[in-house]
């Protein structure tokens, strides 16, 4: 996998997390962050601004690195898996979020938001990760059928010596 995939799997989950730390900001600004009573973190303007710039920084690097793996998918059929998966994701949230928004956040549809930008996050670090550091098994029949994969070639650095 080359560097610079490698390291942009990187943006892409520091990237997902400041778009859920400042969705959160949002929130805490906006007109839902408690009764009437209840001061409001920032402005909502301010918090909207900086969180759509951490979208666009996200959604700019995770389609550039979803758009090597998807022209290499043949040599990296399980990255390529984990990478539409965390797509499908994503697209989720944009639709939930999007709801919840225009229906004045009904309580479950919030709770389906905050799970699925916890996977989102969790999704991100999962693909930084297996792009830094593939399995040996790499397959998705391989690591469904494991008793069918060839046994992997052991290298001497994977041995630790010469023999």
């Amino acid at each position: 996998m080359p560097a610079a995939v490698r390291y942009a799997s990187v943006v892409v989950a520091v990237a997902a997390l400041a778009v859920v730390v400042t969705g959160a900001f949002v929130t805490a600004a906006g007109p839902h962050s408690g009764g009437s009573d209840i001061e409001r973190l920032g402005s909502p303007l301010t918090a909207i601004w900086v969180h759509v710039r951490a979208t666009a920084v996200f959604g700019i690097s995770f389609l550039g690195v979803l758009a090597y793996l998807a022209a290499h998918r043949r040599r990296a059929p399980l990255q390529f898996g984990v990478a539409s998966g965390l797509l499908a994701l994503v697209l989720a949230q944009l639709v939930v979020g999007e709801t919840q928004y225009r229906t004045q956040l009904p309580w479950g549809l919030v709770l389906v938001h905050v799970g699925l930008a916890a996977a989102t996050w969790a999704g991100s670090v999962s693909l930084a990760a297996l792009l830094f550091r593939p399995p040996l098994t790499a397959t998705w029949s391989e690591a469904i059928e494991p008793e069918r994969a060839a046994p992997p070639e052991r290298t001497a650095r994977q041995v630790g010596t010469l023999s």
